[in-house]
């Protein structure tokens, strides 16, 4: 399956049920890339959404203002909402922030916050992931991770000043994601992990008190990172959220 780092990603294969992919600030859909697959193979249609500007070259986005990214995720989910009967949300960091952000979330069915960023943290591990080369590979198999999935290519100092202002645009989807937690009725799923190097694990805890749902889960790993699970933790990851989601798909089916 070819998946592309700045082009969203539309796999129909159920004309009820979509799960929709939401990546985090510089990530890219390929860090889905292992779970759309088995959600594929389960016969759900899939949209992996590829955050404006949709290229590698960091000054694309200077053109990019704070509503940017929510308009984007406004309007697809939308035009999903439209198409399919059961919407589904898997979100990263700042996905899980737009997805918490979005103005019809009530009517998605599911919705899965992976370390979602509202209590976001600076530490060595992310300085590191910030400033790594990357134009050659890297023995830390992390760093080399982020290094392949990421979205965008700085090669200098230059480039990364360009990254500033959409790293502001985040801290401003942080406060107004915060705001509205307190709306979400839907059943969510929410991962978090003590080793993650860029949100803190208390997040989890913090969308138990504010979310107002019927149906909430919470997901406590030990070793995963902000962007991948562990190799221990990946496929307990992978079951929590196809379980999850597919509970309420055998439901659905049932009624109809």
């Amino acid at each position: 399956m070819e998946i592309k780092k700045n082009e969203d990603l539309h796999i129909r294969k159920s004309n009820k049920d979509v799960v929709v992919f939401i990546h985090g600030i510089f990530a890219s859909p390929l860090q889905y890339k292992d779970l759309i697959e088995k959600i594929v193979e389960l016969d759900y249609s899939v949209y992996a959404i590829s955050l404006y500007p949709q290229s590698p070259n960091p000054k694309e986005y200077l053109k990019l203002n704070k509503e940017s990214w929510t308009k984007q995720v406004n309007m697809t989910l939308n035009l999903l909402l439209k198409k399919y009967e059961y919407v589904y949300i898997v979100s990263h960091s700042l996905g899980g922030l737009l997805s918490i952000e979005y103005k019809n979330i009530n009517q998605v069915k599911k919705l899965v916050l992976w370390a979602p960023a509202l209590k976001p943290k600076i530490t060595f591990k992310s300085i590191q992931i910030g400033l790594i080369n990357l134009d050659k590979p890297h023995e830390d198999d992390y760093l080399e991770f982020c290094r392949t999935k990421g979205s965008v290519s700085p090669k200098g100092l230059v480039d990364r000043v360009y990254l500033i202002k959409p790293t502001l645009h985040l801290l401003y989807n942080v406060m107004t994601a915060k705001k509205k937690l307190k709306d979400i009725q839907i059943p969510t799923l929410v991962i978090v992990s003590k080793n993650d190097e860029l949100v803190r694990f208390s997040t989890g805890k913090l969308v138990e008190e504010k979310i107002d749902c019927c149906d909430f889960r919470l997901l406590e790993l030990e070793k995963s990172f902000h962007n991948a699970f562990s190799d221990e933790e990946k496929e307990l990851a992978h079951s929590q959220i196809i379980e999850f989601i597919k509970k309420d798909v055998e439901q659905n089916e049932i009624i109809s």
